[in-house]
């Protein structure tokens, strides 16, 4: 499967994420799309939940995968041991580094001093989250050329509540750090 990015004011594609490990369908639903301008790259999320989230943290490059979250690991250059990682919560703490990751199952993470923006919203059982990354923070002279390199990426959600692990592409175990399972991104 390949991701397709399309510009802010073109129709959406939409995609679904599934449980983490063997691509079944998951309690709550998770609807995701990625859009980009020039200068950036914007990843949305529609999380559908029943009574309460957990957010245990509050604050800057806080562990926020311990609670209800978002994450977004994209690596410009299509390389599988060197990506982002942007992770949001419901309260807007948030987490973002870049990721060393030479055997393809432990990452090594390095707090980065560039950051994105994001936004989230939460009513009536469902939080939104937006994550817009300029190309800049990940390319930094080469952003101009981002429709030139290969990408990759992936997409999760953590329901700390339910304890459900989901992806736009499975990985096949409990840990979304296999960038095996890392998807093309093609903005068109």
């Amino acid at each position: 499967m390949k991701v397709i990015a399309t510009r802010d004011d073109a129709e959406k594609k939409e995609y679904e994420l599934v449980e983490l490990c063997e691509g079944k369908p998951t309690k709550f639903r998770t609807k995701f799309s990625v859009s980009y301008t020039d200068e950036k790259v914007c990843f949305h999320f529609v999380n559908s939940y029943m009574g309460a989230l957990n957010c245990p943290y509050a604050g800057e490059n806080e562990p926020v995968w311990r609670g209800d979250t978002v994450e977004v690991f994209i690596s410009p250059f299509g390389k599988e041991n060197e990506y982002f990682e942007f992770d949001v919560a419901p309260n807007l703490s948030y987490y973002y580094c870049h990721i060393l990751n030479p055997d393809g199952k432990t990452a090594y993470n390095h707090v980065i001093d560039d950051e994105p923006s994001a936004e989230t919203m939460v009513k009536d059982g469902v939080w939104e989250a937006i994550i817009e990354v300029p190309f800049e923070i990940m390319l930094k002279e080469k952003a101009g050329d981002f429709k030139k390199i290969p990408w990759k990426m992936n997409a999760y959600r953590y329901d700390a509540i339910n304890g459900e692990y989901c992806a736009l592409s499975p990985t096949g175990e409990e840990n979304f750090h296999i960038p095996k399972a890392f998807l093309e991104l093609s903005f068109e």
